[in-house]
């Protein structure tokens, strides 16, 4: 499987070939639900424009406005029901339907901008709330409980888990349980409105993640770049995203 390469050789690409790559913010939602920043990706609310190409074009919420946004679909993007977490074809993401997706945390300058997708969050019913994806970052089993946890993430956040929280794995048969959840490993997280106790927690598998959430630097349709004022094709020389490695074009014979 191939994997897209590690942020570090964007912000070589950025600093020695001067590209239009910036990094991506976190978006200001309403008051009713917060879109989660991520350490290393963030997620943003939307709907579904269209699906072609291996690229979603949404409508992301940013306050009391949308901005039209395009993001990378790769055969590493997760896009899951928001309801149970199992995948969903990415045929059935549909024109209108409301969406979260947690991307690279860079996008390009042209507009709309292109950023790479990590994961797709859809089909959820009118009246609930999206899950939180989330990577831990400390496990602590609370003195004298029987069972309560309290789960760090890496956004500076925590929940907590308990006897009633449901424990699943991601797409296997093993039995999962809060020990599972060491640092460094991605999570899906569903809590009641305003609480902070985990309902459900979805356990994905912590082998490569970090190589597959990173991307490679954006493209346009035409796989080329913008630098220096001008249209740049991946091969023309310069630093590209590539293991951080240099490319240059053949010696003059």
């Amino acid at each position: 499987m191939k994997k897209w390469k590690g942020i570090v050789g964007i912000v070589c690409a950025a600093l020695l070939a001067g590209t239009s790559v910036i990094p991506c913010m976190a978006e200001e939602t309403d008051a009713k639900e917060e879109t989660p920043r991520m350490t290393g990706f963030i997620g943003c609310d939307g709907t579904v424009v269209s699906v072609e190409n291996g690229r979603l074009t949404m409508n992301r919420r940013i306050g009391d406005h949308t901005d039209e946004l395009i993001v990378n679909l790769s055969e590493d993007t997760k896009i899951l029901d928001a309801v149970n977490g199992l995948p969903v074809p990415v045929e059935n993401l549909g024109a209108g339907e409301a969406i979260r997706v947690y991307t690279a945390p860079f996008m390009t300058l042209s507009l709309p901008p292109i950023t790479n997708g990590v994961l797709v969050l859809c089909d959820i019913p009118a009246d609930a709330g999206f899950p939180m994806y989330a990577v831990v970052d400390t496990l602590t089993k609370k003195a004298g409980s029987d069972g309560e946890y309290v789960i760090g993430l890496e956004d500076g956040t925590a929940v907590t888990a308990n006897a009633s929280t449901n424990f699943l794995p991601y797409l296997t048969r093993n039995i999962v349980t809060a020990e599972d959840m060491i640092p460094g490993t991605p999570i899906l997280i569903w809590t009641g409105y305003g609480d902070s106790a985990a309902n459900k927690i979805v356990i994905f598998q912590r082998e490569n993640f970090r190589e597959d959430m990173e991307g490679e630097e954006p493209q346009t349709a035409d796989g080329w770049r913008e630098a220096d004022g001008r249209r740049k094709n991946a091969d023309e020389g310069g630093c590209v995203c590539s293991g951080c490695k240099r490319r240059t074009p053949p010696a003059v014979k």
